[in-house]
């Protein structure tokens, strides 16, 4: 079995290499666990593995999960004590851009209106990644979400959709289901559930007061974003209305 110590030259695998192994993987007792319900991601991973390291084990429980299981006491306490966030900084761009892929191929999120996040509950995590993407000419929105029942708080980035090709762009995600999800929103940028659109826009805000409006406020910052955004109001507050009553919008 080949087996080599912590990289000293850092390659676009490589990159990827540490991007999974700091979001969807754990080091313990010399072992190294990388684990997903993608199988290409795995796979993947497990050829990266392969290529540099060693032959790992892959595996499927019963659950779906895939599972990509690598021994080597060397190589997992030279990463616990070599690797850091600090030394993903110095890398160059073609590399921070591999690493930022695999890091959104396992924690990033695209919603239904194909605004891309990213949570975690380690700041330093998305710091370094907010930090990247301002390299890469990307904006991003920092967020906070606290936990009740464990008492924690998750860092989170989202990114609006004014840069949503750029991202397409600069990074390439392995992840075939949010590759398809981001793309086919670029596609079709203006489709839009307006039902939900308008719920969320006008009633959601004030769903925990006893007492509904019954007139609606759109705010300046509100009417912008519908006017930028092409959206037909009186569509949107009729959809809402016949899904209220229970037909089907036009």
């Amino acid at each position: 079995m080949k087996i080599i110590p912590f990289p000293k030259q850092i390659n676009p695998e490589l990159a990827r290499f540490f991007g999974h192994i700091i979001s969807d993987g754990s080091i313990s007792c010399g072992k190294l666990t990388y684990c997903n319900t993608q199988k290409n991601l795995v796979k993947n991973m497990g050829y990266i593995i392969n290529t540099y390291f060693g032959k790992p084990t892959l595996s499927k429980d019963k659950r779906g999960i895939y599972y990509c299981v690598f021994y080597s006491k060397m190589l997992t306490e030279e990463i616990r004590t070599k690797f850091s966030y600090e030394l993903v900084s110095t890398w160059s761009l073609i590399n921070q851009k591999h690493f930022l892929a695999a890091c959104f191929d396992d924690e990033g999120h695209i919603d239904r209106y194909g605004i891309i996040s990213i949570t975690q509950k380690d700041e330093k995590y998305i710091l370094l990644i907010k930090s990247i993407l301002q390299n890469l000419k990307i904006g991003s929105v920092q967020y906070i979400i606290h936990n009740k029942k464990y008492n924690r708080d998750y860092f989170g980035l989202r990114i609006p959709t004014m840069y949503n090709k750029t991202f397409n762009k600069q990074i390439h995600l392995f992840h075939k289901y949010k590759k398809k999800k981001l793309q086919l929103y670029i596609k079709n940028k203006f489709r839009y559930d307006y039902p939900l659109l308008f719920y969320n826009l006008f009633i959601r805000p004030f769903k925990k007061k006893k007492a509904m409006r019954k007139t609606i406020t759109i705010t300046d910052e509100q009417e912008k974003w519908i006017s930028k955004n092409h959206i037909n109001l009186s569509r949107l507050v009729q959809d809402y209305i016949n899904k209220e009553q229970g037909r089907k919008p036009k």
